[in-house]
């Protein structure tokens, strides 16, 4: 049917596909925050304080609180291991990820897990 050359090639060319899907999306989506960013775009500033006021977490590991300013907070876990963690906060729909390497915002949880691989650990 195809010779060891031809799947060879193939399987090149399927992963060089992968490896590029993966690595575009942190190019073309990354929005890292900066300490001079502001709530625009659904964006919170670095130095925004929520305080938790009451909270809950379900049998997954999300978390979902009432804030001192009577805003709802969610927090999900993307990746959460002994070596590293990433977590989506999401404060009345406007949301970021927070990571052990920085914290950014990103367009989906996808795009979040490609920019979280890119940085520097």
């Amino acid at each position: 049917m195809f010779t060891k050359q031809q799947r060879f090639n193939i399987l090149l060319w399927c992963g060089g596909l992968l490896v590029l899907s993966l690595v575009l999306p942190a190019f073309f989506h990354a929005d890292i925050l900066t300490a001079s960013s502001i709530k625009d775009n659904g964006h919170f500033p670095r130095e925004t304080v929520v305080v938790p006021m009451h909270f809950e977490t379900d049998p997954f590991g999300r978390v979902t609180a009432v804030t001192a300013q009577g805003s709802l907070l969610r927090q999900s876990e993307l990746i959460d291991t002994d070596e590293a963690y990433l977590h989506r906060i999401d404060i009345e729909g406007t949301f970021f990820y927070a990571s052990d390497r920085g914290t950014f915002s990103a367009n989906s949880d996808t795009v979040a897990i490609s920019i979280y691989h890119g940085l520097a650990a």
